[in-house]
């Protein structure tokens, strides 16, 4: 079994931008599996690139800060950048 190259990303993201910080985190993604690595991890909650202010009231009614369901490029925007 070979060891996985895996990067771990310190960038910051672009504030209650959504797009750009889904293109930012497609472009580091990218630079990083040019350098080798076959995995890229993000800092928890670099995408939605909000704060919890940010959030309209129903993400923020139990205090969690999360929506129930994510943004759908979000998930589909991963998964095509994972491929």
């Amino acid at each position: 079994m070979t060891t996985p190259r895996v990067a771990a990303v310190q960038a910051s993201y672009v504030p209650t931008n959504r797009d750009a910080t889904i293109d930012r985190v497609a472009e580091l993604t990218a630079a990083a599996a040019r350098q080798g690595a076959q995995l890229v991890v993000f800092p928890e909650v670099y995408v939605p690139g909000t704060t919890l202010l940010d959030a309209p009231e129903e993400c923020r009614a139990d205090g969690s800060g999360h929506p129930a369901e994510p943004p759908p490029r979000s998930v589909s925007s991963s998964t095509a950048t994972a491929r």
